[in-house]
């Protein structure tokens, strides 16, 4: 077998890469090793039907609000929600106040799975 995993049919947008198509995605490793229209399917170990589907290297979401562990208006927790949907970099546009942010970067911010940097979370 050549690949772990084979995604078929998938509208594949990259645009680091000039890349918007209906294509195929050979995964060896954990690691993307090719992006075509034609792969063999006889060598790869699981095929994952995606037709319909869109296929994208992340998202980034300028605009979030994250900071859960706090009275108010709700916010999202950023490992099930930023994840979930594709993003590896969020950054919260202001959900805590500057008294609050001590509170936020002990309660929220310094407990995700995303790497942090100031108010902004990138995937590990």
């Amino acid at each position: 077998m050549n690949w772990d995993v084979l995604i078929k049919g998938s509208r594949v947008i990259d645009p680091g890469n000039n890349i918007d198509g209906i294509l195929n995605i050979a995964v060896k490793k954990n690691t993307i090793h090719t992006v075509d229209k034609n792969h063999p399917e006889d060598k790869c170990k699981t095929i994952v039907n995606a037709t319909g589907r869109i296929v994208t290297p992340s998202f980034i979401d300028l605009h979030v609000h994250n900071y859960t562990s706090r009275q108010g208006p709700p916010s999202v927790d950023s490992d099930t929600t930023n994840f979930a949907n594709g993003v590896t970099t969020a950054l919260d546009a202001g959900t805590a106040t500057p008294n609050q942010y001590p509170h936020y970067w002990e309660t929220d911010i310094s407990t995700v799975d995303m790497m942090i940097s100031g108010n902004l979370l990138t995937c590990a």
